[in-house]
């Protein structure tokens, strides 16, 4: 099933409706999108996004800032979070263990 992997939008149903009013069943997809984005911690990341799902991470200040602030993601999302967080873990440990 398509779903964003930020806010969680999937598809809507509706019905077709022709000119004789016969209703037949019918799906809204949710407008996803492949999207390449940058993490200082990971690198590049693919993820299936929705327009409003980017506007959400930009207005948090980026990927970065929106993985570390976000609660449960959906999808492949909640297995970047997860490899994020893991990664700044392993960052930090090395930083401190340096000083």
């Amino acid at each position: 099933m398509k779903i964003c992997a930020v806010s969680g939008k999937t598809f809507l149903s509706g019905n077709n409706v022709s000119h004789a009013e016969n209703k037949t069943r019918r799906r809204f997809e949710a407008n996803l999108q492949k999207k390449r984005l940058f993490s200082s911690v990971l690198g590049f990341c693919t993820l299936d996004i929705t327009p409003k799902g980017l506007k959400i991470i930009e207005s948090k200040g980026g990927l970065d800032a929106f993985l570390s602030s976000c609660g449960p993601l959906y999808g492949d999302g909640e297995v970047l979070r997860k490899r994020f967080l893991k990664a700044q873990q392993k960052r930090s440990a090395s930083i401190s263990s340096v000083a």
